[in-house]
This record gives C-alpha cells, sequence and structure tokens, in this order.
C-alpha cells in the first residue's frame, strides 16, 4: 500500500489535480463572503481611473487611447505583483489553488438569484426589482414578472460563464496567472460598460480583449449545456438568432440555455432609458417564475458534469502518468 502512495505522490498531476478539485469544492460550498473579496476594490479602482482620463470632451481616438492606456495601466501592476508572489512562494500550487478560489466567486449570484426568485414568489415585484438591479447593467425598473424572470436566467447563465466556465477554463489553459488575467478583465468590463453611452469609446478596449477571451468558452460551454438537455433544438435556434444582434458565440450559449428550459432569452432592452431593440432567442413562449426556479436546477446540474469531467479528466491523467515499474 505504501508503494502505491508513494507512486500516487510523485505524478506530477496529482498534487494540482487534487489542488483543483478541493478548491471547486470549496468554492461551491464555503464561498468567501463578498465583504472579503477584492473585486470591489477593483471596481472601484477601475471607476476612478475612467473618472480621471476618459474626458466626455476629448476625440473619439483620445478616449480609444485612454481606454488601452488605462487597461494597461491597471492590468500590468496586479499581474506582475500576482507572478512576483507565485514565484517566491514556497508552494506555488497552493498559491496556484488561493487565486483560483478567489477568482470563482459565482456563488455569490446564484445566491442572490435565489433572494430575487423568493421576492417573485412572495410578488414583491419592486424588492426582486432591487435586489435583481445591482447585478445588471439594463435598466430593471419597467421590468414585468417575465421580464424579472428572465433577467435572472440571464443573470444565472451569463454569470456562471464568466466567474466559472471562463475562469477554470484559462487555469487549466494557461495557470493561475490566466485565471486571474480573465477575472479582472471581467471587473474592467463591469467599470467600463460599453452598454453606458458615456464608456463606448473608451472600453472598446477591453470590450474586445474580453469577447476574444470569452469566444472559446463560450462555444464550449454551450455545447456542454446543449448535450446535457436538448442538443438539437439549440442548433436550431441558434441558426434562427442572426438578428439577434449578439457575437455568434454568445447566441450559441444562450440557445442552448433556451432550448434547456424551453423559453426565450434575449430581446430588447433597455439602457439610460433607451430602449435597444434585438430578436429573441428561443421559442415564442416567455419565461416566467417556474422558469427561473427550472433555471436555478439547471445551474447545479452543469456545475456538477463540470465537476465530473475536471475528477475523469485528473483521473484519465493519473492513469497516464502512472509509473509502469510497479
Amino acid at each position: 500500500m505504501q508503494q502505491y502512495w508513494s507512486a500516487l505522490q510523485q505524478t506530477p498531476v496529482f498534487e494540482p489535480g487534487l489542488l483543483l478539485l478541493l478548491t471547486l469544492l470549496l468554492a461551491r460550498y464555503a464561498a468567501l463572503p463578498l465583504q472579503y473579496q477584492p473585486w470591489p476594490l477593483l471596481r472601484l479602482l477601475a471607476e476612478r481611473v475612467a473618472a480621471k482620463v476618459n474626458k466626455p470632451s476629448d476625440s473619439p481616438a483620445q478616449q480609444r487611447l485612454a481606454g488601452m492606456l488605462a487597461l494597461l495601466v491597471v492590468i500590468l501592476p496586479l499581474l506582475t505583483l500576482a507572478w512576483t508572489f507565485r514565484h517566491l512562494s514556497e508552494w506555488p500550487a497552493g498559491f496556484d489553488a488561493l487565486l483560483l478560489y478567489l477568482c470563482l466567486d459565482h456563488r455569490y449570484f446564484s445566491s442572490q438569484v435565489a433572494t430575487v426568485a423568493g421576492s417573485l414568489q412572495r410578488q414583491q415585484l419592486q424588492l426582486a426589482k432591487d435586489q435583481l438591479q445591482p447585478l445588471l447593467r439594463r435598466d430593471c425598473g419597467q421590468l414585468s414578472a417575465t421580464g424579472l424572470a428572465k433577467a435572472g436566467i440571464e443573470v444565472l447563465a451569463q454569470r456562471q460563464l464568466r466567474h466559472f466556465a471562463a475562469v477554470l477554463f484559462w487555469f487549466l489553459v494557461g495557470g493561475a496567472i490566466a485565471a486571474l488575467l480573465w477575472r479582472l478583465m471581467v471587473e474592467l468590463q463591469q467599470a467600463w460598460s460599453g452598454k453606458i453611452s458615456q464608456q463606448r469609446v473608451f472600453g472598446s478596449a477591453v470590450g474586445k480583449v474580453g469577447r476574444l477571451m470569452l469566444w472559446p468558452v463560450c462555444w464550449l460551454q454551450g455545447a456542454l449545456v446543449a448535450l446535457l438537455f436538448r442538443f438539437a433544438p439549440s442548433v436550431r435556434y441558434f441558426r434562427a438568432s442572426q438578428q439577434a444582434g449578439l457575437p455568434a458565440a454568445e447566441r450559441w450559449y444562450l440557445s442552448a440555455w433556451s432550448a434547456g428550459l424551453q423559453r426565450n432569452l434575449a430581446g430588447p432592452m433597455m439602457y439610460q432609458g433607451v430602449k435597444i431593440r434585438r430578436d429573441r432567442i428561443g421559442p415564442e413562449q416567455a419565461p416566467a417564475l417556474a422558469d427561473l426556479l427550472l433555471a436555478q436546477v439547471m445551474e447545479q446540474q452543469i456545475l456538477r458534469a463540470q465537476w465530473l469531467l475536471c475528477c475523469s479528466s485528473v483521473a484519465l491523467i493519473l492513469l497516464y502518468q502512472w509509473p509502469h515499474s510497479l
């Protein structure tokens, strides 16, 4: 038995693989409370940087240049600091696990959507709007119960994509520093959102980098959701969503969720009092409260599937790296 345990410890994937699985469990069942997370401080920093350098009187070219420089000013020092600490650490794998844990904050958004669903069940529409508004850039003041349910579903889908799937993808592809880079991009996209007219040009650089980094994740995560629930309708809704006003990868991801729920998503939205008209993705029927509750179940099933995929991958790599001399 001691011989097998020693061989297991000697396989290169054992320690990082075990830490990865433990970190995913910890992020799911013991998430860091919002007041202890570093991301609100980063958003505050980004907003103050934008207030200093994003001048409405500047030309579009100057605003675009200011946005690119602001992106570098915020990103490079933080990545350099993280890289330095990692290389000074006596346990780099543990430091990577800590960074991953900090980046995986999707649990907070799931609990907030559950709170909104509870308010809708009690028919407290105004309270549900107030609870949902901090999670969205769109205007929630005029939303009906149907609109709130749809917005809650999209928060679940988008936050799981950005705060879990993309973080995990970039961690597996490029390590903890790549996951941190993506997580920083998410916060900067929120702070310098192109959906706000004053920041549309200034935030174009962070928007382009963010969309580029999210592109492979949308296709992969959309394929997983489609395979778990309804693949053929997902493809059909995607082909019919050309006028939805979204990039193809994001349309594919929302099509998979729409097929799983058999309800339409996307559609017209209000930003700063201006209605943006977009075609809906999916069938004719709009979501209701019951569909928001179903979306919460779907989210948990997707997380379990991703956990099982990670476990299977670690096990297969362990088998591949197992010493042949035993």
